[in-house]
């Protein structure tokens, strides 16, 4: 079920959050309240089908809430930051610090979802 968990919020996290999502959900609640839906559907879908709706629903929407906590406050340290590099043409992929973030937050995400596997799962 873990590997499962993760590739829905591979799915959900990277293939079905476009670029302008991504910029602009840590300056943006609209655009962070989008990627939130986002997640809550991916999981609620995913999980629906391993277990009962009530249980997929509390997981769904616990972890989209946290999921969102962390992305809005990871990715506005990160622009603090980098504050004084970003401008119109920042090439972030360029960045190493860029990377390092990436992986601290995809890391928060799976220790989100494993404490919320063994609370509700």
């Amino acid at each position: 079920m873990l590997s499962i968990l993760l590739v829905v919020n591979l799915i959900a996290d990277y293939f079905l959050q476009n670029r302008e999502v991504a910029e602009k959900k840590s300056i943006h609640i609209k655009y962070l309240l989008f990627h939130g839906i986002i997640i809550f559907f991916s999981f609620l879908l995913a999980i629906t089908l391993m277990v009962n709706m009530k249980v997929a629903f509390m997981f769904a929407t616990i972890y989209s809430v946290i999921h969102c906590v962390q992305d809005w406050y990871i990715w506005r340290l990160y622009k603090r930051i980098r504050r004084d590099r970003i401008t119109l043409d920042y090439e972030y992929w360029k960045d190493s610090l860029f990377y390092s973030f990436i992986g601290t937050d995809m890391t928060l995400h799976i220790i989100t979802i494993i404490i919320l596997m063994g609370l509700l799962l």
